[in-house]
């Protein structure tokens, strides 16, 4: 039975890449060749060279959401949401960074001036650690779209900057609904 570990490996940071490269068709990518158990490095630009005919070729064209908001508890501190989906019942699915626990019908506030635009915490989501299922008068979706930030990977160590509301997504994205880009 295989385990995740075999999956791990030392990547130096260094060659991580944090940032979209400017020039797309520059783009890294990876060749598999099972005939020959072979592996060759390219670039995305020349993908055509290797699809024949009778090929599928599978395309994500979801667009990653800006789905990180933040509130703030009644003692004042600060509470990372991540808008993971919404639920039918206009609730959503969210990973919540902060000191917990959080208590079913814990109240977070979006804005510490305005008593109206609130969260509810409803309970747990599913018994993944930090995922709740909340609730708002307010629009959470309307809201992180005019408000949130692109949810980058954590190992980026930075903030979304201006340039990665366009380029942290696939040249084939058009479907508001992801929350975080293939990389």
């Amino acid at each position: 039975m295989e385990t995740l570990n075999l999956y791990d490996f030392a990547l130096p940071p260094e060659l991580i890449a944090t940032k979209p490269s400017p020039d797309r068709s520059a783009s890294r990518l990876m060749v598999l060749e099972n005939s020959a158990s072979l592996v060759k490095h390219d670039y995305f630009k020349n993908l055509g060279h290797y699809l024949k005919s009778g090929d599928v070729l599978v395309v994500n064209n979801t667009k990653v959401r800006r789905a990180r908001i933040y509130a703030f508890k009644k003692t004042g501190g600060r509470v990372e949401l991540l808008l993971v989906k919404p639920l039918p019942n206009g609730h959503w699915e969210a990973l919540i960074v902060g000191k917990g626990p959080f208590l079913p019908k814990t109240e977070l506030s979006l804005d510490q001036s305005d008593e109206m635009a609130k969260i509810v915490i409803e309970g747990k989501a599913s018994t993944d650690a930090n995922v709740y299922e909340i609730s708002s008068v307010n629009n959470l979706g309307s809201y992180a779209e005019d408000v949130g930030e692109l949810p980058l990977p954590p190992y980026f160590n930075r903030r979304a900057e201006p340039d990665d509301y366009s380029r942290y997504q696939t040249i084939f994205a058009k479907e508001l609904g992801a929350v975080a880009a293939p990389t």
